[in-house]
């Protein structure tokens, strides 16, 4: 080999070494990116079938919060809303 073909088959290499760095920094960023997102799971608030005061509260999963007990309450009073008028005078 020559002092041309050795420098050439040295960059390559160099190459071909940061190559597999960009790579591997991609998966550690990739894992961490994971790892906070599993920290951010856990950490969420989880519910619970009692109230501070030790009341039961009688939803299935767990507490719902007024704000969500109120836009569900309007969900479903805007599924039974009916139509148009005739419907309203039907009813009565």
């Amino acid at each position: 080999m020559n002092e041309k073909e050795n420098k050439q088959e040295i960059d390559q290499n160099l190459v071909r070494k940061g190559n597999l760095v960009q790579n591997q920094e991609k998966i550690n960023d990739h894992i961490e990116e994971e790892r906070r997102e599993q920290v951010n799971f856990a950490n969420q608030e989880i519910g619970e079938d009692v109230t501070q005061y030790g009341e039961f509260v009688s939803t299935y999963f767990a507490w719902v919060p007024p704000t969500k007990q109120k836009q569900r309450a309007n969900e479903l009073e805007e599924m039974t809303k009916p139509e148009n008028k005739e419907e309203k005078t039907d009813k009565k």
